[in-house]
Order: structure tokens, then C-alpha cells, then sequence
């Protein structure tokens, strides 16, 4: 398969993000998100919008994987897409450790033919849930993980 067939293949497959992304858009734009570039996330079928700051909130339309893991590869209008959102912040210890610390969560998986319904009051409502995490909430109720150490 050549370069631009691959490419092809991958926009067939993700069609039903058409729709979508003027939806995004406008949830962006009011709130002062950035829809992430596609080359930072990969050419499976996702739209992912982030917030950039000392907490980073995202919200994230991806296509899900059948039931044994493995990715879709030939377009249906009932292949299952997720909406999920979350929040992390970075901070450095006292030894110079850098950690992260993340939460989120699944809000629905539902056929790509559908997903458009609702999405705005969805994403809304996401926003209403992640929009009062800080720092500290995190630090407290999310996962940790150490990603560095300064010197």
C-alpha cells in the first residue's frame, strides 16, 4: 500500500468525523480549547481538543477497538466511537522528580452514525465536570506517575 493510499484508507475509515469537527470547533472556540493536530495523535479515526495551561483539561472522540482489541479497519456506520475527558498537571518534587498527575473518564461509546447527536451538551457537559479539577483535587484523587528527574 502506497503512502497515499494508507492515508485514504484511514480518512474512509474515520468518515463519520465529519460531522463532528464543525461541533468541536464551536465548543473550542467559546471555551478556549485547541483541537490537537492530527499528527500528535495519530491517523486512527480521534478528534482530542486540550486546554493548555497548569492544568491541561482534554476532551477526546476516538474510535474504539472490537471486542478482542484490535482496530477497525473497514468503514461501517455502526463502528464504535468513545467520548471521554479528563485533566493533568505536571509538578516538581523537592528532589526535582517531575510527576504527573491525571484523572478521567469514559462518558459513552456509541455507533458512528450517532455520534453527532447530542455532542454539544455532551462536551458541555464534560467541561462542567473537569472545568473544577485542580491541582490539588488531582494530586489527590488522580494517578501519579513519575516522568523525570531534573539535574
Amino acid at each position: 500500500m502506497t503512502e497515499d493510499e494508507f492515508e485514504r484508507h484511514f480518512r474512509m475509515l474515520g468518515q463519520h468525523l465529519g460531522p463532528v469537527r464543525p461541533i468541536f470547533r464551536a465548543f473550542c472556540e467559546k471555551h478556549g480549547f485547541e483541537e490537537m493536530q492530527r499528527t500528535a495523535i495519530g491517523r486512527y479515526p480521534r478528534i482530542r481538543c486540550w486546554k493548555q495551561g497548569i492544568v491541561e483539561p482534554w476532551i477526546d472522540l476516538w474510535m474504539s477497538v472490537d471486542n478482542t482489541g484490535k482496530r477497525f479497519e473497514t468503514f461501517s456506520e455502526k463502528l464504535p466511537y468513545e467520548l471521554s475527558a479528563g485533566s493533568s498537571f505536571q509538578r516538581k518534587d523537592q528532589n526535582g522528580q517531575v510527576w504527573r498527575y491525571s484523572k478521567c473518564f469514559a462518558i459513552w461509546e456509541k455507533p458512528g452514525d450517532v455520534i453527532a447527536e447530542g455532542l454539544l451538551e455532551d462536551l458541555e457537559g464534560a467541561l462542567d465536570v473537569i472545568g473544577k479539577w485542580d491541582a490539588g483535587f488531582l494530586e489527590k484523587h488522580g494517578e501519579g506517575i513519575r516522568l523525570r528527574s531534573q539535574r
